[in-house]
């Protein structure tokens, strides 16, 4: 077999110790369930948290025991594991779950959330494609052999290691180990063993070349261990097994040693192949070999064969072993797939079919206590049952080659055997004692003792009381169909005396229960609705225990405590309805059914998992011997049951929940359960299913599981061997789920962790819904208030906007009239003026001058009259009106003396600004004033006329570059003052400049955010 490119088989699984030297051990077919192939799994890991994974072929598999969730690559999901094939496992120190693949690089799981990262050779981020092997140092760093060389982790990225020994083949690196003192071991294929020492400066080489020197006599190099405070246990691919002792490691001279092995001579050892090593307890070390499984006991330093054949009797080599314990060790065959051998000393169930000569036992139909012997009787006749073993027996010469179908035996020690058409009773040594013939066509299937001198025979036909020392019948009991009190049917298929001396009898028509000292009979049978009726009238066993008598039927389980009937049925944890036999041990019940027995815990009212056989058992057929061991009789030999040493302490149990499973908007969703107690799901998921695990992997899958919800369930609910809760839908809230494992020794233990599932209610039901509510009903009442408040306001306004409206009506009627007046009047005296000079001009000069002073005086009247008419305009009171009207009148003074003019400022956002009738007036007043003084006295010829923003305040600039004014002088003229005076009446700020040479500079600065226009109806 080519080992370098051959995939091999590992699957390991969780055990607690190895059987004990000498102790029985069976093998048998193991593997993966859920038809995953187990002869294509490479590898196989314990992590933290006690759940097992798998490296197979076709993809990664987690198992915790009881369930098996599969991973796979998918080409859309780049979070995907990055190949199926997956060859290696490997947990750090902080928890990451890493994954090598088979030419798909490498990939680390995050539990958190559910994600592979990859590490691939073509993004230059690890040496190879194929990772054999991954291991941690007492530092924390992670190291990975591939098929190309060895990859250190620091922590973000990976690099490459190199291991200088001029060999190609040193590169291909297929396992690692750290020792005590933290020094690597990297065994390669083809150039030995490497050692980087702690501080990973250099590797020194173990291998042919240099055997002399270390007697490591191997360069091919298949897996390596550590065994704790011993040193490191080396395998070789046909050089057997060397150790390295801590002591050789401490002292620098790493001498191997190679490990002798049992029956086996130098050279057969030397051609032995070492495929793994596992330490498990007590620090032995378990080797899967090309010649079977050895064990080496590091501590006393031997090595012992625990299986050197595979099962078929053909030595194949066992490339992956582990050996957890609880008597079990799993061993992977090269493509022969995985076996389970383990101790058989506990095995619960055992099918007798064949006494000691190999003749087959048949059906066996019922037991007999003789003398503390236990006899079984049946078709084939009688056997005497010891230790699990059928031999024949001298008892049952009397009755050889007769179709035995009960038996019972009398305080005289004598054996009464009832037959089709009677009863033999024999002695001790099976001779004939006496003869009880029944009537033709009369069978005897139920005889009882009740220790008074009364045998109780169920018959065909009813029942008989015999008495046992004359053999007569001194009571005959039947069905009467006109007496209530009588039978409720002839055929007797149980019967059954109480601690009281009642008689109880099981028919096909339902219970009958004849009280001691009366000879009348109390029926029971089923009422169709009535749950606290007997749950069916075929009654095939009848047990007293604790007051209360069990009965097993073909429908279930029932209790009568006297009043009424307690039943139990497959939604309670029976596997199967119909119960055949019943037997007490230890305050539980046994029940045995048509193919499983199961144990019933009267307190919790809960069933231990069922423990299987392919058998029928006979009705109240069952035997105890010595403390545990129960027989059953079925139809093709007996069932021997061991319900001793089955359960496990409580303390060794534990408990995990491992993954959820839901859909949500119609996508199905994942989550990992192993490293949380919560989990959180939004509003109105489906299908929701919880698997959980009490990580037993113990072969026998016995195991039953019950589940309680709070908030949804007052008791337990039956899993059966399912491990995993499916909920169709879950309302909104907190809910804590709580499970319990029961075995079929009938114990059952609760788990010590819960896990809670908090479901988001929906948007409409969450506080931020509340209070968005809250806040809309405030805003609308709020707006209802605001409405009417400005309904109220609107109406006010509009009634002042009237009253406003009026009164600009009253103000602009009174312009326009007192304008007509006074206009008219001004134009008269200036005509009259006109021709009175005409006519008086040539005669006297005196009086011309002073007509002359009429007329400007009526000029300015005029002019000053204009203005206050323009003030008083409502239609006008816009700070663009003003502009505007400030522009024209400096332009048609200034054109007239030849001085030139640039206004701006002037924008449409003026019209939004309204100024009182005195702002607006005084503000035009000021303008006039600075531009009549530079007429007048600037010699200029250029002004500006600037009008700011609106805001942070408004601003009004006149300059001109004319001569100025001395401002040193010490006072003003009229004008400044005049200008200073209007500024001042309306609150205004106002700048008057003028050095001599340098022009004259006007700046008013103004307030005008309460003007701007903000009233509205809308």
């Amino acid at each position: 077999m080519n080992i370098t490119i051959s995939k091999v088989i590992l699957l390991l699984l969780l055990l607690n110790a190895v059987p004990a030297a000498g102790a029985p051990v069976q093998v048998s077919r193991a593997g993966l369930k859920a038809h995953y192939p187990d002869n294509n799994v490479f590898a196989m890991y314990k992590d933290s948290k006690d759940i097992v994974w798998f490296a197979t072929m076709f993809g990664l598999i987690m198992f915790d025991g009881s369930n098996y969730f599969r991973f796979k690559y998918d080409p859309s999901d780049s979070s995907s594991i990055s190949n199926d094939d997956v060859i290696s496992v490997f947990e750090d120190s902080k928890g990451f779950l890493w994954f090598g693949t088979y030419y798909g690089g490498l990939n680390r799981y995050d539990r958190r959330t559910g994600a592979f990262t990859r590490y691939l050779a073509e993004r230059k981020q690890i040496s190879d494609n194929t990772v054999w092997c991954l291991t941690e140092d007492k530092k924390g760093v992670l190291w990975a052999g591939t098929q190309n060389g060895l990859n250190r982790f620091d922590g973000s990225k990976w690099e490459t290691v190199e291991l200088a020994n001029g060999d190609s083949s040193s590169g291909k690196i297929y396992t690692l180990a750290v020792d005590d003192a933290d020094n690597l071991y990297a065994g390669t294929l083809g150039s030995g063993l490497a050692v980087l020492g702690s501080n990973r400066n250099e590797a020194r080489f173990f291998n042919l070349r240099n055997a002399d020197k270390h007697s490591l006599n191997a360069n091919y190099i298949r897996s390596s261990v550590t065994i704790p405070g011993k040193g490191v246990l080396i395998g070789t691919l046909k050089k057997g097994a060397y150790i390295l002792g801590n002591k050789q490691i401490s002292d620098g001279s790493f001498t191997f040693r190679s490990i002798a092995v049992p029956d086996m001579d130098r050279d057969d050892h030397q051609s032995l192949s070492v495929f793994d090593a596992e330490t498990s307890y007590g620090n032995s070390v378990l080797l899967g070999t090309s010649s079977g499984i050895y064990s080496y006991e590091a501590n006393s330093d031997t090595l012992r064969p625990f299986a050197a054949e595979s099962p078929d009797g053909d030595r194949h080599d066992i490339v992956s072993i582990l050996q957890p314990g609880n008597g079990v060790v799993l061993a992977s065959y090269y493509d022969e797939g995985l076996f389970e051998y383990h101790d058989n000393s506990n095995k619960i169930l055992t099918e007798i079919r064949h006494d000691e000569e190999m003749n087959p036992a048949g059906s066996i139909r019922k037991f007999a206590d003789l003398n503390g012997r236990i006899i079984a009787v049946g078709r084939k006749g009688l056997f005497e049952l010891k230790n699990g073993k059928l031999a024949a027996t001298e008892s049952g010469k009397a009755a050889k080659g007769k179709d035995i179908l009960t038996a019972a035996t009398a305080d005289d020690g004598r054996l009464w055997l009832g037959l089709h058409g009677g009863i033999l009773v024999t002695d001790g040594e099976g001779n004939l004692k006496k003869q009880i013939l029944m009537p033709e066509g009369v069978s005897v299937t139920e005889l009882a003792y009740d220790g008074s001198g009364s045998m109780y025979a169920g018959t065909t036909a009813g029942i008989k009381v015999i008495d046992v020392s004359s053999g007569s019948v001194v009571r005959e009991y039947k069905h009467n169909p006109e007496d209530a009190s009588s039978l409720s049917e002839s055929m007797i298929l149980s019967l059954y005396i109480d601690p009281d001396g009642n008689l109880w009898a099981g028919t096909y028509a339902g219970l009958n229960m004849l009280k001691r000292g009366t000879d009348k009979f109390e029926r029971f049978r089923k009422i169709t609705g009535d749950t606290a009726s007997l749950i069916n009238n075929y009654v095939y066993s009848i047990l007293w225990h604790a007051g209360k008598i069990y009965l097993g039927t073909a429908g279930g389980l029932s209790i009568y405590d006297g009043t009424n009937f307690s039943n139990f049925t497959s939604a309670d944890g029976l596997s199967d309805q119909a119960v055949n036999s019943l037997a007490s041990y230890g305050g539980k019940i046994i029940t045995g059914s048509n193919f499983n027995i199961q144990v019933f815990d009267p307190v919790q009212r809960t069933f231990s998992p069922e423990a299987r056989f392919d058998d029928i058992l006979n009705p109240s057929s069952i035997a105890k011997e010595g403390d545990g061991v129960f027989y059953f009789g079925g139809r093709n030999g007996i069932i021997e049951f061991n319900i001793s040493g089955m359960t496990k302490p409580a303390s060794e149990r534990k408990f995990i929940f491992t993954r959820a499973a839901f859909e949500q908007d119609g996508s199905r969703h994942i989550a990992d359960l192993t490293s949380t107690k919560e989990l959180k799901l939004e509003h109105n998921p489906v299908n929701i299913e919880i698997s959980f695990s009490d990580l037993d992997y113990s072969s026998d899958g016995s195991s039953a599981y019950y589940y309680r919800i709070s908030g949804i369930d007052k008791g337990w609910n039956f899993s059966g061997g399912n491990s995993s809760i499916t909920l169709k839908t879950l309302d909104a809230g907190t809910y804590e789920i709580v499970v319990k494992v029961a075995e079929p020794g009938g114990s059952s233990y609760e788990s010590p962790i819960s896990l809670k599932i908090i479901v988001a209610p929906p948007f409409y039901q969450t506080l931020p819904f509340y209070i968005i509510c809250t806040a809309l009903l405030a805003a609308t009442a709020y707006g209802a208030h605001r409405v009417n408040a400005n309904r109220k306001v609107r109406r006010a306004l509009e009634i002042e906007h009237a009253r406003e409206e009026e009164r600009e009506k009253i103000r602009y009627e009174a312009s326009r009239d007192y304008h007509d007046e006074l206009g008219h009047k001004l134009t008269r005296i200036s005509i009259y003026s006109r021709n009175l000079l005409r006519e008086i001009e040539a005669q006297k000069a005196s009086i011309s001058k002073e007509l002359h002073k009429i007329m400007e005086t009526s000029a300015s009247l005029k002019e000053s009259a204009r203005d206050l008419i323009w003030s008083m305009d409502p239609g006008e009171d816009t700070l663009y009106d003003l502009a505007v009207r400030i522009k024209d009148f400096a332009e048609n003074l200034l054109h007239e003396k030849g001085i030139g003019l640039q206004a701006s400022g002037i924008s449409e956002s003026m019209k939004t600004v309204y100024l009182g009738m005195d702002v607006k007036r005084n503000l035009l007043l000021i303008a006039k004033e600075a531009v009549n003084n530079s007429v007048k006295y600037s010699e200029a010829s250029q002004m500006k006329i600037e009008f700011g923003s609106l805001h942070d305040p408004f601003t009004m600039k006149l300059t001109d570059d004319g001569i100025g004014f001395d401002e040193d002088a010490g006072r003003e003229g009229f004008g400044i003052r005049s200008m200073k005076a209007r500024a001042a009446r309306i609150g205004a700020a106002i700048l008057i400049s003028g050095r001599s040479g340098n022009g004259t500079s006007v700046e008013v600065s103004l307030d005008l955010r309460k003007g701007i226009k903000e009233f509205s109806l809308n």
